[in-house]
Parts: C-alpha cells; sequence; structure tokens
C-alpha cells in the first residue's frame, strides 16, 4: 500500500509542462473559455495524424471539465504545471474519438446545445474552428450556418469532416445524440494524457491562455 501511494504520489508531481496564468474554465458571453480552447486543442493535436485519427476539428463538452488548470504558484518551480493539476482538471479518464460527421449533422450538433438550459451545454471548439450562435432564433437555428469555417474555409453542408469527440459524447453523452450517427470512429488516447501530452509538448514556453474568439455571440 505504501508503494502504491508513493507511485501514485511521484505520479501527481511530475511536472508536465508550463504555463504563464492559470486557464479558466468560466465561459464568456459566447459559451467559450480558455481552458476549453486549450483541452479541444489538445485533443485535436492528439488526432490529427492519419494514423490517429485523421482530425479536422475537436470538440468537448464543459462538464468534462472539472476545475481550473492551476500551475505552482510560488518558488523557483511557479508556473509549472503537474499531472495532478491536469488530473484535476480532467478526471474522467475518458478516450477520444474520431469519426465522420457530414457539415449537415455538424450544424445539427451545435444546434443541440439548446436543448434544456440555453447555452448550459456550449461544446469547446479547437482552434480553426468558428461559428456565431443568437440567443434569440428559434430552436434549430441557433447557429448562423453561414458562419461555420474551419480554417479559411466555409462548412459545407454535404462536406465529409473527421471530429474529435470523447467517448461519452460519442455515446450521445449530454444529449448530443447526433454523435451517434457519427461513421468510421478511431479510438485514441485517454483525455488526461492528451492535455500532458500538448503541454510537454509545448514546455520550451509558457503557455498563455487566450481571449477567447472561436464562438461568436450575436446580438
Amino acid at each position: 500500500m505504501a508503494r502504491d501511494d508513493a507511485r501514485i504520489a511521484a505520479l501527481a508531481s511530475r511536472v508536465v509542462g508550463r504555463i504563464a496564468a492559470d486557464f479558466s474554465r468560466r465561459p464568456n458571453e459566447a459559451g467559450e473559455s480558455a481552458l476549453g480552447d486549450l483541452v479541444a486543442d489538445a485533443q485535436l493535436a492528439a488526432t490529427a495524424s492519419p494514423g490517429n485519427g485523421g482530425a479536422q476539428l475537436a470538440l468537448t463538452n464543459p462538464g468534462g471539465m472539472r476545475t481550473d488548470l492551476v500551475a505552482l504558484a510560488s518558488g523557483p518551480d511557479a508556473g509549472n504545471v503537474t499531472y495532478g493539476a491536469v488530473f484535476a482538471a480532467q478526471p474522467f479518464n475518458n478516450r477520444l474519438i474520431t469519426l465522420t460527421l457530414s457539415g449537415a449533422q455538424l450544424k445539427d450538433l451545435l444546434e443541440q446545445q439548446w436543448q434544456g438550459d440555453a447555452g448550459s451545454r456550449m461544446l469547446q471548439v479547437s482552434s480553426g474552428f468558428h461559428y456565431a450562435w443568437r440567443a434569440s432564433a428559434p430552436d434549430g437555428a441557433h447557429v448562423d450556418a453561414g458562419s461555420m469555417r474551419l480554417g479559411d474555409e466555409p462548412v459545407r453542408p454535404e462536406g465529409r469532416y473527421r471530429v474529435t469527440v470523447n467517448n461519452f459524447l460519442a455515446a450521445g453523452g449530454d444529449r448530443f445524440d447526433v454523435l451517434k450517427s457519427g461513421t468510421g470512429p478511431v479510438t485514441g488516447i485517454i483525455d488526461t494524457e492528451a492535455l500532458a501530452a500538448y503541454l510537454s509538448a509545448h514546455q520550451k514556453t509558457a503557455l498563455v491562455p487566450i481571449t477567447p474568439e472561436r464562438i461568436e455571440r450575436q446580438p
């Protein structure tokens, strides 16, 4: 038992990266957060290669992030992020699933964010994906289809896109059941490992929380 405790303590204290400031899971008025952006980027990076799923974008649920990502606060290690901090932020050990959705299905998926409490389940999106939404629009029309872009290209209804989510969402969790219609699923690593790996890959310079601007709320 003591040996197991020591092994767990060593894992939790292992430094996996550096951040210039804490990454908050608090959303802005559009429903996007700095931590959500970071997690989605990490999941895209873990699944973008053809051998790992060929993802073009990643989406993650805010309920999968339980705390802010917090660095060590003082001393010579200030700014360092431990594996324990990563696990505290994402404690569910969900595996990443990459699947194919049409552009129309992707739009329908985003519309499912307004089932029940409006905006309470805003999916966090990876870099390169952008869309705008309007709260006052009727159900099924909150998302401006013309605003949906992947990189410099518009998302076409008939297009096919490789999308990474966690296994909870892939099974229709939080009532995002459009994802159950995705095809060609490829199972990847655990989300916690994806975030730790992303931080490690950017360890030379401390990651800086960016102003969330991937999701736009229209008046």
